[in-house]
């Protein structure tokens, strides 16, 4: 049987709570889903929303840098990722993926978004928008100002943030090397 590629990220955590400080002065505890590391951490964020996409759950993170209201939760957490992957200090992971699940129930009533869902709402503008009470911050933790953070934030986007579904399960396998060896393994269960 062909062994696991040792280049490839093993998962470090599961709903591991890492620190993010930010320069106002306070921090926030933020509860990461999946931590991979080979060797610096991955940061992998699962989110499952219903369609319609109910845009009362995408509300931008007006009370920064305390809790956030209902529905603000979401922009609260990228917006503190990815404030963190820019921060000119050592960042405490070196990449960042979302990933909204892309499902259908047995009964065929519910589903989850696809790409185009994602895009239809802007759903890059409003997780990349800089809170008002930010904008120092910003400033003072990447060196950028808030509008040019948030256009590098808008411009990655999209590679940071997928809809998974069996093609792209299908695709990381296949990037990660991870479909060879298995006709040893459908064999070794006959």
């Amino acid at each position: 049987m062909s062994q696991v590629d040792s280049s490839q990220p093993k998962v470090k955590a599961i709903e591991a709570s890492r620190k993010i400080a930010f320069n106002s002065g306070t921090s926030y505890s933020r509860e990461v889903d999946i931590v991979l590391t080979n060797d610096a951490e991955e940061w992998l964020e699962l989110k499952s929303l219903q369609m319609p996409l109910n845009k009362s759950l995408l509300k931008e993170w007006t009370g920064y840098p305390g809790k956030p209201k209902r529905g603000q939760h979401i922009h609260k957490e990228f917006f503190s990722d990815f404030l963190e992957l820019e921060s000119e200090d050592k960042p405490s992971f070196q990449k960042l993926s979302w990933r909204f699940q892309q499902f259908v129930s047995q009964d065929k009533k519910h589903k989850g978004p696809k790409t185009t869902d994602l895009k239809k709402i802007k759903l890059d503008e409003r997780l990349c928008k800089v809170p008002a009470a930010a904008k120092n911050d910003v400033k003072k933790k990447t060196g950028k100002e808030h509008v040019a953070h948030t256009e590098t934030c808008e411009s990655l986007f999209y590679s940071m943030v997928s809809v998974q579904n069996t093609k792209a399960i299908m695709k990381d396998f296949l990037d990660n090397n991870l479909l060879e060896g298995m006709e040893d393994l459908i064999n070794a269960v006959e």
